[in-house]
């Protein structure tokens, strides 16, 4: 029942808890769709040897993902690919699309602590807009399909009356 300021849905009372398990289930999400892309790129283009430390080395070393080398190159792709995965899956996760741009800050916010926290302040230009270019995409494209998903006709099955023939 659409109420005064025009919300069709109802409103959700804070859970914290909810929030807290979409969060680390967005933030589990992305990091091994990345993880796993680093993982096959390292392993067809660096050969079989050094693939799993430097696929986990490069998810949170900003240095190792930019345009300066081809495995940078390919980082750089894997995290806009990872971004993408991220938005086709928060539609399932969040299911409003008022929630999606704050659900997509805070899973970047959160990689760029992470980053700090592992190898310091990231100082490569290239690493701040692939963070801001993965964060405007997976918000866009999220938004997008919720509001689909909202726009969709609400089926209404009227009960036949008792008296009729």
């Amino acid at each position: 029942m659409p109420s005064g300021d025009g919300v069709l849905l109802p409103r959700q009372p804070l859970d914290p808890l909810l929030r807290l398990a979409q969060i680390i289930t967005l933030q589990t999400f992305y990091y091994l769709v990345f993880g796993m892309l680093l993982f096959i790129i390292d392993w067809l283009v660096l050969g079989r040897g050094e693939q799993a430390q430097s696929a986990v080395a490069r998810l949170f070393t900003p240095s190792r993902c930019g345009v300066s080398d081809l495995p940078a190159v390919f980082c750089f792709g894997s995290a806009l690919t990872a971004a993408v995965a991220v938005a086709l899956f928060l539609p399932r996760v969040v299911e409003r699309a008022r929630e999606c741009l704050d659900f997509c800050g805070t899973l970047f916010g959160l990689h760029a602590l992470f980053c700090w926290a592992a190898s310091g302040i990231p100082r490569s230009l290239a690493w701040w807009l692939q963070l801001l270019a993965c964060t405007a995409l997976s918000t866009v494209i999220s938004e997008l399909l919720c509001v689909k998903r909202e726009m969709r006709d609400i089926l209404i099955v009227h009960a036949a009356p008792e008296n009729a023939p």
